[in-house]
């Protein structure tokens, strides 16, 4: 028997869902969730490129640019279709603080997995 798994997730959400499969500790590691993870789904994704960076929750998507430029998008769920839409600032500042936390926590090392070895040269 097949299924389907409706919410929206993003590749940040395989990592976690992998660990918890296979049992192993770690997920703490991860910005991420596991698909399994018990409550709400987060229904986000992230898209980015070498200069955009996207956030899509309830079908809108909020795009920050080089420069402060932000751009939003309705997306239709079934034909992901997008329509310019205006901003939702709540979105915006939820898009910032995702993306401007992970960018400290790389920087800082706080990704590193704590069975991390520095290779030497």
């Amino acid at each position: 028997e097949t299924g389907s798994f409706h919410p929206v997730v993003s590749q940040i959400d395989i990592a976690p869902t992998l660990m918890e499969v296979l049992g192993k500790n770690g997920s703490a590691q991860f910005f991420g969730q596991s698909f399994f993870d018990p409550g709400p789904p987060a229904e986000r994704a992230f898209i980015s490129n070498y200069q955009a960076l996207g956030y899509l929750k309830n079908n809108m998507l909020t795009v920050l640019l080089p420069k402060q430029a932000v751009e939003g998008y309705l997306v239709d769920p079934k034909t992901l279709a997008t329509t310019p839409a205006p901003v939702n600032t709540q979105r915006m500042t939820e898009a910032i603080a995702y993306y401007q936390t992970a960018s400290k926590a790389f920087k800082t090392g706080e990704l590193k997995a704590p069975f991390y070895v520095k290779p030497t040269p």
